[in-house]
């Protein structure tokens, strides 16, 4: 017994909180040491509660000297009393002592000391007694646990607080809590001052130390950019490095590892495996992220809407929620274009430029949404204000770059439109949206041949893409291969099953291989799903030649 308690004992962590010291008068009102030492670590636990973070957490315990006594035979001394010895020669537990005075004024001051360091002194009246906890409770939490505070002035948009708290961190001795405070700076400034603001301590951090986090952030700014190829070489090499940190729980890691892991497959269409990893990490609880516990509803609902799966998605997006409107916007636009609302697209997109605007950087490194409100221009016959909307984005924007290659499309200038794709795909070799726009175009201008090339090219780099396979299926259908086409749409749907237009698609190519009953189920799962106007109309169509 003896042995496992001095184990244990070796083993210990954490704050452990004394009864504080109060004068009579407020202990006669019931304002205890014991009571004001509960309350601390009450905000303590709520403090800890509202970071949620992956950080592992260390332990707070009371100490008030009621534990249940066992004595050792012969020696007169409890277990209690051996344990407590232990765990004061063994262990590493940090005491807080602390007193509550009156002055004759009757204003309180609360006087605390951390393993032997005084706080900051926090003075107020007897009715302010609860703030004068918190922030003494704040004051232990930011130095006990410096990555956790971060979080949770980070969820309460703190920001000048997070960017000051970042700049004592660089002052550090430790390499590695330099590169914190540097990334916690970044996450600030970002807020604070734009994206822009952002990048350089984001490199700093980097510099410093590889962190899976400055890496992650560093990645979705490289989006905003629509620099996507070094976007997804950023996040899988955040995945990687995330496996290997010791300082995030095992929940952390898993929850975060999900999210990521996500991002990197959304951003390389594989869609399904993006949708499975954003169930799971809306099943974590998101320890370590920014919003609400069921932020990953909204992860779930534009990977469904990629999928084209606009009712799935619609039901996700009901579970989503964000405080920050640019964001929910972000998510709902998502939904609206594969929808092809291109109106509700053209509107988000402009919600989310807007809050670009609002920083004093004016949001200059968020290019992604204004190609796609160059795109819903596009659709809306509005090409003019497109193309005014594209000359203000760089020919370093991958997606910019093919909304420049839709309008020549639109515009009648082939040769214009094949250069743009061209060069989209040369900036993005791993990734399939280049070849599959510009598969789409030509198969536009009835090149069936050229547009064939180009899905199987989107294939080759993610041959999880669903769009790819059908627009394989839809090129080698107009080519007047039904049965190569019916198993182009097969494999598909094992990819996307949802998906209208792919169901309609699969009936006529089934109709024209002579299978009219698989034609006729196909039309049937197609009627049930999302179709636009056009899709219905054809459906109809589709159905008259096939019925006898």
């Amino acid at each position: 017994v003896l042995g496992a308690i001095a184990w244990q004992a070796a083993q210990a962590t954490g704050v452990v909180i004394k009864p504080f010291s109060v004068p009579p008068k407020l202990a006669e009102r019931g304002v205890t040491g014991e009571a004001v030492a509960s309350r601390l670590m009450d905000q303590l636990s709520r403090i800890t509660d509202l970071a949620r973070s992956a950080e592992r957490q260390r332990q707070v315990a009371a100490d008030w000297g009621g534990n249940v006594s066992i004595e050792i035979p012969a020696t007169g001394v409890s277990l209690a009393q051996v344990e407590q010895w232990l765990r004061d020669k063994l262990g590493h537990e940090t005491r807080l002592t602390g007193e509550l005075t009156l002055d004759p004024a009757g204003r309180l001051e609360l006087d605390t000391r951390l393993g032997g360091r005084p706080l900051t002194p926090q003075t107020g009246t007897e009715a302010e007694l609860g703030e004068l906890v918190l922030r003494t409770a704040e004051e232990i939490y930011a130095r006990e646990q410096p990555q956790s505070w971060a979080l949770y002035l980070r969820r309460q948009n703190r920001w000048a607080e997070m960017l000051e708290a970042g700049r004592r961190k660089t002052a550090a001795a430790d390499r590695q809590t330099r590169a914190f405070g540097y990334l916690d700076m970044a996450r600030a400034l970002g807020r604070l001052q734009g994206d822009g603001a952002a990048v350089p301590a984001l490199r700093q951090s980097m510099r410093l130390a590889a962190n899976e986090g400055a890496l992650s952030m560093l990645s979705d700014l490289e989006r905003y950019r629509g620099h996507d190829e070094q976007a997804l070489r950023l996040k899988r090499e955040a995945v990687r490095l995330l496996t290997e940190e010791e300082a995030v729980t095992p929940a952390g890691r898993r929850a975060i590892e999900s999210e990521w892991r996500g991002d990197a497959a959304a951003m390389a269409g594989d869609f399904r495996e993006a949708l499975a990893r954003y169930r799971q990490f809306s099943l974590t609880g998101n320890p370590g992220g920014y919003a609400g516990a069921n932020f990953g509803a909204g992860s779930v609902a534009q990977t469904l809407a990629r999928m084209h799966d606009i009712e799935g998605a619609r039901e996700a997006f009901e579970d989503f929620d964000d405080p920050r409107l640019d964001v929910y916007h972000q998510r709902l636009g998502a939904l609206a274009e594969s929808a092809e609302d291109w109106a509700q697209v053209l509107a988000s997109a402009e919600v989310v430029r807007a809050a670009g605007d609002r920083l004093p950087d004016r949001g200059v490194l968020r290019m992604q949404w204004r190609a796609t409100a160059a795109r819903a221009l596009i659709k809306l016959n509005r090409l003019p204000e497109a193309e005014a909307v594209l000359t203000q984005t760089p020919l370093d924007c991958a997606i910019c770059v093919r909304v420049r290659g839709m309008a020549a499309e639109a515009r009648g200038d082939r040769r214009t439109a094949d250069h743009w794709f061209g060069e989209a795909v040369r900036m993005t070799p791993s990734i399939p949206f280049a070849n599959h726009d510009w598969g789409r175009a030509l198969l536009a201008r009835g090149d069936m041949r050229g547009a064939l090339a180009r899905f199987q090219a989107a294939e080759r780099q993610s041959p999880h893409y669903p769009d790819a396979v059908e627009g394989r299926g839809e090129a080698l259908l107009a080519l007047g291969d039904a049965p190569g086409a019916g198993d182009a749409f097969g494999a598909a749907a094992t990819l996307t099953p949802r998906w209208g237009r792919l169901h309609l698609k699969w009936s006529i190519a089934l109709a024209k291989a002579g299978k009219s009953d698989e034609a006729r189920a196909q039309r049937r799962t197609a009627s049930g799903l999302y179709l636009t106007v056009a899709e219905r109309a054809e459906l109809a169509v589709a159905s008259r030649k096939q019925t006898p």
